[in-house]
């Protein structure tokens, strides 16, 4: 990304709506992709703090889904950066 700033510095987007839309699209993916991992790992745990049962904490799904985004927001802000 660098590099191609370097090499146009007087690129502006709204010159060229295409590319900043795939650049949108492209961003989102890369997001998508690594919120996927947040949630993959944590199942097992989820599906244990979320039951009711005396092995359970019983928690609520919205502030478990809250906890781990916020928890997760740093590492999702360097990859978008990175990006």
């Amino acid at each position: 990304g660098a590099f191609l700033g370097a090499l146009y510095p007087h690129f502006e987007f709204r010159d060229c709506q295409q590319v900043s839309f795939i650049l949108q699209l492209s961003l989102g993916g890369t997001v998508a992709l690594s919120s996927a991992k947040t949630f993959g790992g944590l199942r097992q745990a989820a599906w244990r703090e979320l039951s009711p049962t005396l092995s359970g904490y019983g928690l609520d799904p919205a502030a478990f889904c809250v906890a781990t985004c916020l928890a997760e927001l740093p590492r999702l802000l360097l990859i978008t950066l990175a990006f």
